[in-house]
C-alpha cells in the first residue's frame, strides 16, 4: 500500500468512529417516534467533503450503520447503510470545489509570497 492509501485508510476509519460515536452516544430522543436526532448526520456530510466517493462512502455508511446495530434498531440497518452513503454523495462535489480552492490560494500564496498590511 502506499502512504496516500493508508492515510485514506486511516481518515475513513477516523471519520466511521467520529460518525458512530456521533449517532450513538450524542442522541437526543424525539417524543412520541420512538427515534432520535443526533449530530452525526454533520459527520457524514464531512466524510463526504474530506474524504471524496469511496472512502467517505464507506465512513458514512459503516458508521452509521454500527450505530443502528448496536443501538437495537438492527432492522434498519442496510436502509442507513444506503442512505447515509448517498447523502454522503451529494457532498462530495462541495469538497471537490472546496479543497481546488485551497490548492488555488496556496499556490498563489507560494508564487506571490507573503503579503504585508
Amino acid at each position: 500500500m502506499t502512504d496516500t492509501k493508508i492515510s485514506r485508510l486511516s481518515l475513513g476509519a477516523l471519520f466511521a468512529s467520529l460518525v458512530f460515536i456521533g449517532t450513538f452516544i450524542l442522541k437526543i430522543p424525539t417524543p412520541g417516534t420512538g427515534g432520535y436526532i443526533h449530530p452525526g448526520d454533520a459527520l457524514v456530510i464531512l466524510s463526504g467533503v474530506f474524504l471524496g466517493p469511496n472512502y467517505g462512502f464507506l465512513a458514512a455508511a459503516v458508521g452509521s450503520a454500527l450505530a443502528d446495530i448496536l443501538g437495537g434498531y438492527v432492522f434498519y440497518a442496510p436502509i442507513t447503510f444506503a442512505v447515509k452513503g448517498c447523502q454522503r454523495m451529494h457532498c462530495t462535489p462541495c469538497g471537490n470545489r472546496f479543497q481546488e480552492a485551497c490548492e488555488n490560494a496556496l499556490a498563489e500564496h507560494r508564487a506571490h509570497g507573503r503579503r504585508r498590511h
